[in-house]
């Protein structure tokens, strides 16, 4: 099953882009503890959409499902909880 995500307009995500450039001097400075907070929803944000991200990486890049799970999913899963 292959999911079809609209690309988002360049202008758009330009847009997006400057946003999160000016908010990165205050995440710098923020507590540890919201730091933290913050990876723990990446984390489970990326468990709740895992195989949305092993589609689209598959369909991206053609890599088999097990592989994106093992050399994409898992090193940042890791990474997360260190």
């Amino acid at each position: 099953m292959v999911i079809e995500m609209e690309k988002p307009p360049m202008q758009g995500l330009k847009s997006h882009f400057d946003l999160l450039k000016a908010r990165a001097p205050g995440l710098r400075s923020e507590p540890i503890s919201e730091r933290k907070k913050r990876l723990k929803n990446l984390e489970s944000w990326i468990h709740k959409h895992r195989e949305r991200i092993k589609e689209a990486v598959h369909k991206d890049y053609r890599k088999p499902l097990l592989e994106v799970d093992t050399t994409e999913i898992y090193p940042v899963l890791t990474e997360l909880r260190h």
